[in-house]
């Protein structure tokens, strides 16, 4: 790599990092280009050598995030010490949990207000779910673990479902009574969306 495309790297990796920050800290719509250029050390007209927008930017956050996200799911799914229901389980505590990013993330992501990211990432997360989600389903049929049709179409349903009822969860604390019982809820519906007869979902 030339000298000069390697600064050029080093620099967006670092208005990245200052823009996520302002992001979280501000939101995304009331945070200005200006800011980021002021807190990246370079000068406005600068940034746009580097970027075209703070929305490319954000596609930069949004990819790097869904990265993180798909290196979970392949453990989960590559995992030999867990059989269908438990990847399962898996997958969906991930979905309810945002794949398990780091908490300030999580709240950014949770801004009435300023909720780009988290629809983005909703929206995109579930690309990367339905798929393994929908093979495993296929699997548990074939095994009869599980007695249901069309399982690219349920697990569209449990992914859709799962990640728009977890929304409510925003203002309440993991191990809340009203938590567990969400949880819980949540397993039943799978339970009875998958026909699981001899066992139940623990999430």
């Amino acid at each position: 790599m030339l000298p000069y495309v390697k600064m050029k790297k080093t620099r967006q990796k670092e208005i990245i990092r200052v823009a996520e920050k302002l992001f979280m800290t501000n939101g995304f719509e009331n945070t200005t280009v200006s800011q980021i250029a002021q807190e990246s050390g370079v000068v406005k007209g600068a940034f746009y050598y580097y970027f075209k927008s703070k929305d490319e930017i954000l596609n930069y956050i949004l990819e790097k995030m869904l990265v993180e996200m798909e290196d979970k799911v392949n453990v989960i799914i590559n995992d030999e010490n867990l059989n269908i229901k438990e990847k399962i389980e898996k997958l969906v505590k991930d979905i309810i949990n945002y794949g398990g990013f780091d908490k300030s993330v999580v709240e950014y992501m949770h801004k009435e207000n300023d909720n780009k990211l988290h629809k983005m990432l909703l929206e995109k997360s579930a690309e990367l779910i339905v798929p393994p989600m929908s093979a495993l389903i296929q699997e548990g049929i074939e095994q009869k673990i599980f007695d249901t049709k069309n399982p690219e179409l349920v697990a569209k349903i449990i992914t859709q479902f799962v990640g728009r009822t977890s929304e409510y969860l925003k203002y309440v604390e993991q191990g809340d009574v009203l938590y567990c019982n969400f949880t819980q809820a949540i397993g039943n519906f799978l339970q009875g969306i998958l026909s699981l007869k001899d066992e139940k979902f623990i999430l």
